[in-house]
């Protein structure tokens, strides 16, 4: 885009560079906003899937199984960027995204994946040193790590724990189940998570799931704008995760 002076447009030849005038109506289009540019730019590139997930959605979940997908789809590249925050598809080059909660975003195709499940997990060696831990009112006499104290409070009532009084570590915050359950492995308390995400630390048992109840809040969503939803990269990651989902469940 270098070049453009004015109402102008620099065009390259091989001898000396002249310019030619592109009159005031392709000016508007050229002083739009860098970023919508670029937005228009990654729209149009049908060759590159642009996926945002949250951190632990991502690496606990999706990239094991985006091999396949590849493997199904050779043409296309994939962009996977983990953050937490909601974006706007109007205004960023994600193609589609994953969510939590409730479905009902305006603008937004929305496809349920799966709940969000969460049960009380530990280490080994915190359930060794904390003694049996028989019922689920026994939690309340460690050290719970506060991912979030409202799914505390949903699985006490689940458990039929009455006014619960959990007491929260306050030496630790986190905002992703990836960064609490290092701590949980590491012997620092008790957390809720989504078992889920961490068959492979269940199943090696660096991680403890103590009850099997669990409590819900909300789902996993697939969503994308509903002017792309006959985009041919989103059908077929649309309809590549829904049977993937539908694998595991």
């Amino acid at each position: 885009m270098a070049g453009f002076i004015g109402i102008r447009k620099q065009v390259e030849q091989k001898l000396p560079l002249g310019y030619e005038d592109i009159g005031p109506q392709a000016l508007k289009n050229i002083v739009r906003p860098v970023k919508a540019y670029r937005v228009s730019l990654r729209r149009g590139a049908e060759t590159v899937l642009s996926i945002t997930a949250t951190s632990t959605f991502s690496s606990n979940w999706l990239v094991p199984r985006l091999g396949r997908f590849r493997n199904a789809n050779p043409d296309l590249d994939i962009e996977l960027k983990a953050m937490s925050r909601v974006v706007d598809f109007s205004r960023e080059p994600f193609d589609v995204g994953i969510r939590e909660g409730h479905g009902k975003w305006p603008g937004l195709k929305a496809h349920p994946l799966m709940d969000r499940e969460f049960a009380p997990f530990c280490s080994p060696a915190f359930l060794g040193a904390a003694g049996e831990i028989r019922v689920p009112s026994d939690v309340l006499k460690h050290p719970l790590l506060d991912w979030r104290d409202d799914w505390w409070l949903d699985w006490f009532n689940a458990a039929g724990v009455n006014s619960p009084k959990p007491s929260f570590s306050q030496n630790f915050q986190f905002d992703t189940q990836l960064a609490i359950s290092q701590a949980v492995i590491s012997g620092q308390g008790i957390a809720l998570l989504t078992p889920m995400f961490f068959q492979t630390e269940i199943q090696s048992g660096r991680l403890v799931q103590l009850f099997d109840l669990t409590g819900r809040h909300g789902k996993f969503w697939l969503v994308y704008s509903e002017t792309r939803q006959n985009s041919r990269k989103i059908v077929a990651f649309r309809d590549w995760l829904l049977e993937e989902v539908s694998r595991v469940l």
